[in-house]
């Protein structure tokens, strides 16, 4: 059931993780255009960020709140770890991946 739920976990993070991208890019795309800033004038003569802003600072919001959730930041992937204790098993659906970085890793620093 933990990999069930972790499915539909993933799949909101990596959506989110979509579509914040393709906001950010937008929001380099208008920066380029208005000349390096994303401040743009209303009808009405104010000056404010575009829309776009709003949009991709909601998004990254939204995604920096799944992602501890999700066991995905080093402090919240540090506390699983220390609660398990020192023989605790890790049953993650990235183990392999995990234990792929943790390899190479070693083999970098011993040669």
């Amino acid at each position: 059931m933990e990999h069930t739920t972790f499915g539909l976990a993933a799949v909101i993070v990596c959506k989110l993780y979509v579509d914040w991208l393709r906001a950010t890019a937008e929001l380099e795309e208008i920066k380029v255009e208005q000349g390096g800033s994303y401040m743009v004038k209303t009808p009405n003569g104010y000056e404010q960020p575009h829309q776009a802003f709003y949009v991709a600072r909601d998004l990254r919001k939204e995604l920096l709140t799944y992602l501890p959730e999700c066991c995905l930041t080093i402090p919240s992937f540090a506390n699983v770890r220390s609660k398990l204790g020192g023989g605790g098993q890790l049953d993650l659906p990235f183990a392999a991946l995990v234990d792929h970085a943790s390899a190479d890793r070693k083999s970098y620093s011993n040669g």
